[in-house]
């Protein structure tokens, strides 16, 4: 009779057993969701690489399934007509949001090159009061020296905002967008 109950006893343990897998894999089936990938995964249906940042049904440790596979499946009308019309929005705001952020780009390269102009009209300002009042012959001989001793100094300025300038020509040749925009007028004028 022991033996009876020791194989009763294991067979309804096996069953238990099983029937938690069963339940535990249906709810982790349950739990899958749509979400926006944070990394490259491989479709569970299809075996497609999914990149980060697309849409997929994702359940934890179950895997991703790309919306393809996924609309393939549930063959709604009204589910592939939001999946497609999510896909488009997607891309659209992602070129829209490239484009702001070349835009931005473009803003605070041209506020920098202004400023730079600004700081170069200033100076050649303070030059042209400098070599007024020299020659005006109104300054004293030690103020005539500071006035030269200043001058020299503004020479040595002069060497840096070259540099400068050689530097912002430089990285305007290097811009991307800088290099696109002749290409686009072109096109422009001759469409």
């Amino acid at each position: 009779m022991k033996q009876r109950n020791v194989k009763t006893i294991n067979e309804e343990i096996t069953q238990a057993l099983e029937h938690f897998l069963k339940c535990h894999a249906s709810d982790e089936a349950q739990m899958m969701k749509l979400i926006i990938l944070r990394y490259k995964a491989k479709c569970l249906k299809c075996g497609r690489e999914v990149e980060a940042g697309e849409y997929a049904i994702y359940g934890r440790g179950v895997g991703a399934i790309c919306l393809d596979c996924h609309v393939q499946r549930v063959g709604d009308k009204t589910s592939v007509a939001k999946y497609l019309r999510n896909r488009e929005l997607d891309k659209v705001f992602h070129a829209l949001k490239r484009e702001c952020e070349t835009l931005a780009e473009r803003v605070e390269v041209f506020r920098t090159v202004d400023k730079f102009e600004t700081i170069l009209q200033a100076q050649k300002n303070v030059n042209e009061l400098i070599e007024k009042y020299l020659k005006s012959g109104l300054a004293s001989p030690q103020e005539q020296e500071l006035l030269l001793e200043l001058k020299e100094r503004k020479k040595n300025l002069e060497s840096l905002e070259e540099d400068v300038r050689k530097f912002i020509e430089k990285y305007l040749k290097d811009v991307r967008w800088l290099k696109k925009k002749p290409r686009q007028e072109e096109e422009s004028q001759y469409a």
